[in-house]
């Protein structure tokens, strides 16, 4: 059973950085994509026992993260070994930076960044930002949790948009939508 792990990087970490982590880590280089339309940017490593280390960049939100996949053991200790060396953001960090006043450009980035490190399950006190961002006062970060909730396996998250559904007049056709996803894809 393959594990996966996701780092979110810090913003000002380029891929040049992962690039050298790779290369002094030995790993090849299985895949590149450029960034297009619909396209993010990545650039994939393997290591010698098969485990995946993905750089993404959303180009949409300006996320940066990187995506460990492979033997749980293995996953483990690479993602320990970046988060050592690669300038990074804990969940923790980024869910309490939810709860802070700050400006919309940051939390519609951190709307991005939050659904990037998601849990499998449903986490509390990580739906509560969720929350946060979907009824905030700024109709662009509204906005951007929205398009970042299609993101969330988690059934809780129905009920959620449902709530926001009800009470935002300006992005109901989105949360409209959006609602119509979750329920197909939970149903």
């Amino acid at each position: 059973m393959k594990t996966v792990e996701v780092i979110v990087l810090d913003d000002d970490v380029p891929r040049s950085r992962m690039r050298a982590v790779a290369h002094d880590s030995g790993w090849s280089r299985t895949g590149i994509t450029d960034r297009g339309h619909l396209v993010m940017a990545s650039e994939q490593w393997t290591d010698d026992v098969g485990t995946a280390v993905t750089w993404v960049e959303n180009h949409t939100t300006g996320v940066r993260s990187v995506r460990i996949e492979g033997d749980a053991r293995r996953v483990s200790t690479i993602a320990a070994e970046l988060r050592d060396i690669v300038p990074h953001e804990g969940r923790a960090a980024l869910i309490e930076a939810a709860q802070l006043r700050a400006a919309p450009g940051g939390l519609i980035r951190l709307a991005g960044k939050l659904a990037e490190c998601r849990p499998d399950t449903c986490d509390a006190r990580h739906l509560d930002a969720v929350r946060r961002l979907l009824s905030h006062d700024n109709v662009a970060v509204r906005r951007a949790a929205v398009r970042c909730a299609y993101r969330y396996p988690w059934p809780e998250m129905v009920e959620l948009v449902r709530e926001r559904y009800e009470s935002d007049e300006v992005l109901g056709p989105q949360l409209e939508h959006l609602m119509s996803f979750l329920r197909r894809r939970d149903g």
